[in-house]
């Protein structure tokens, strides 16, 4: 699986469509969908399903389908918190991409990731944390 951290990247816009614009365009330069528009569009779908917001300040979009080349977890940290869903104020995201026939190996990393969050101190770092410390947890470097 591949871990990515953008902090405070430079982003056209401070909405919804403006973060899904530039995450999009992220995973299309690192060859990880060939088709910007679609991951967009699936990550729409998934917004549509039900929220992914899981905290204050912080959401988890995620994304399975055959165009996904590989496993990723992206941390994004925006400028100034955007309105997601339900008018809530996000300015940290988790996004979460996986194939559609993930290894193995992928899927038990996204499970211990998941099972870590549900400690307070995680959380926290996650949705208001510095830069070292989100770094540790979204490259498994905690207990």
């Amino acid at each position: 699986m591949k871990r990515f951290i953008q902090w405070a990247p430079a982003i056209r816009g401070n909405d919804r469509a403006a973060v899904l614009e530039y995450v999009s365009q992220f995973l299309l330069d690192q060859r990880i969908v060939d088709d910007a528009q679609q991951i967009r569009q699936d990550f729409l779908k998934r917004e549509r399903q039900g929220s992914t917001v899981m905290a204050a300040n912080l959401a988890i979009p995620h994304a399975q389908n055959p165009e996904i080349k590989q496993a990723v977890m992206l941390y994004l940290r925006v400028p100034q918190p955007v309105t997601w869903t339900n008018g809530q104020a996000i300015g940290r995201f988790i996004f979460i991409l996986l194939p559609a026939q993930a290894a193995k190996q992928d899927l038990m990393a996204m499970k211990d990731f998941f099972v870590g969050m549900a400690d307070v101190q995680t959380m926290e770092w996650l949705a208001t944390g510095t830069y070292q410390e989100v770094s540790k947890i979204i490259n498994g470097e905690t207990n």
